[in-house]
């Protein structure tokens, strides 16, 4: 049990019209839920990442979406060191908690405090493009790199300071996937996941050649990757955390972030929070 909840700060990401329209009407409910438990709010809706400060007396961000909603401002956000609360408008809701038809139920939950805080690490990357300009991006989820062309990509790793022997690898891309993160794009490409409280990285080659003899490797989770692009010019990649594109870079380190994510999970099953999220797969 975490101190009552007095003051939240609110944030929703209204990319369309219609998804302006329809949590509008979503953030009215949340809004006057709020007010009846007497729990203040600072509406941050519409702001961009960069615009987004808190105030003094939040307790929590408050997010009003889907588990997309959440990745676009957790990352970026956990300089504050707040907790994000999510609330679940979207599909599955794998970092969210429920909200439809429970709403009352859910922020009664946040205001009593009866919620646990889970730390997630944050994958960070430090890459530069061809003109020597630096570029840095963290992933909750994971770090990718993707092909831009036609061509598949020719992609120098190294793993912990070691280069692989299948180095330099074939293929249309890599993903680095954090625990939580393994039941995003990784789980679409090797239908395979970790338990969220399972200290590893998951590396994995996107359609790679016969040379690499497995779907994907788990390695610790403060392993360091190094990555250098082949033919930058010719086979040209992006490197995105979660769903930010960097832009096109020819080399990266990818590293354990000294930064986490605290999200929070209402007390709302008998089940651990690792098989909830693992029952969520079906």
């Amino acid at each position: 049990m975490n101190r009552p909840t007095r003051k939240v700060a609110i944030l929703t990401d209204p990319r369309t019209p219609r998804d302006k329209t329809r949590l509008s009407k979503i953030m009215k409910k949340v809004k006057g839920e709020l007010s009846n438990l007497n729990v203040a709010w600072q509406d941050m809706t519409g702001l961009s990442l960069s615009a987004i400060v808190p105030e003094k007396d939040i307790d929590l961000f408050l997010v009003v979406g889907g588990d997309g909603t959440m990745i676009h401002f957790a990352g970026h956000l956990s300089q504050f060191n707040l907790p994000f609360f999510g609330l679940n408008y979207g599909n599955v809701g794998f970092m969210m908690n429920r909200a439809r038809g429970v709403l009352h139920r859910t922020l009664e939950a946040l205001k009593k405090g009866a919620f646990s805080i889970w730390n997630f690490p944050l994958l960070e990357i430090q890459g530069t493009d061809l003109d020597g300009n630096i570029h840095r991006g963290l992933g909750l989820n994971d770090v990718t790199i993707q092909r831009m062309t036609s061509q598949a990509c020719r992609i120098d790793v190294k793993i912990g300071g070691e280069k692989l022997n299948y180095s330099p690898f074939l293929c249309d891309g890599i993903i680095l996937s954090t625990p939580l993160g393994s039941t995003a794009y990784g789980y679409n490409v090797t239908r395979s996941i970790v338990s969220i409280n399972t200290p590893v990285v998951l590396f994995t080659p996107i359609a790679a050649s016969r040379t690499f003899p497995a779907q994907n490797i788990m390695l610790p989770l403060d392993t360091r990757f190094s990555f250098k692009i082949i033919e930058p010019v010719k086979r040209k990649v992006q490197m995105v955390c979660d769903s930010f594109s960097l832009g096109a870079l020819n080399e990266a380190e990818v590293f354990l972030s000294k930064t986490e994510v605290q999200l929070c999970f209402q007390h709302d099953s008998d089940q651990s929070l690792p098989m909830r999220l693992i029952n969520k797969m079906e």
